[in-house]
This record gives C-alpha cells, structure tokens and sequence, in this order.
C-alpha cells in the first residue's frame, strides 16, 4: 500500500520501504502545494510551551512533545489542531483550539 507506514515489530521501527514510500508522497505533496512548509520562531514556542508546561503538566502530565505541537500550533495562530492523540486533544481544547476529530 503506498503511503502507508508497516511497523517492523513494537520496538524496531518502520520498513525502511514504506518509510521511503511515506518520504516520497510528503515530497510530492510538498510539491503539489497540499502541503506548506512555513518557517517558525523556535524560541516563542518554546516559551509557549514553557506556559502550557507551568499550566498544565502537574496537574494533568503532558509531555515534551505533546506541549511542543501545540504550542507550534498557538504560535501560528492556528484556530484547529488535527491529532489522533487523546492528551493532545485534550490540551489543546483547553486552549481554545478546535480539535474535530
């Protein structure tokens, strides 16, 4: 299946041709213009992450990279955040962020 990413095993990573496969079609839709690539202001994020840190970790133990995402997220000034994640979900809706899924 093309531009689907097929697990090794749970701790051995990806195939090495999906991964190239997923590679490719990022590349392409770059491209294409489906996806833009838009430069960010790494220390206002980080500050902004240090915020939801301070916010909300204690209390509800968010990680690194949950925090990162969607402090990258405010920083746009984006209005809706896609995740799968449940906790991303969840800290971002408590920051006013639309998560429709």
């Amino acid at each position: 299946m093309a531009g689907v990413l097929v697990l090794e095993g749970p701790h051995e990573g990806f195939l090495k041709e999906s991964a190239q496969l997923a590679l490719n079609q990022l590349n392409a839709n770059i491209s294409a213009g489906a996806i833009t690539l838009v430069s960010i202001d790494c220390s206002d994020v980080v500050s902004v992450a240090e915020r939801l840190s301070s916010q909300y970790t204690w209390t509800l133990g968010y990680l690194g990279f949950d925090l990162l995402h969607v402090a990258t997220v405010l920083h746009l000034g984006m209005k809706e955040f896609l995740t799968f994640d449940a906790k991303q979900k969840q800290l971002a809706e408590a920051e006013g962020l639309g998560v429709p899924f």
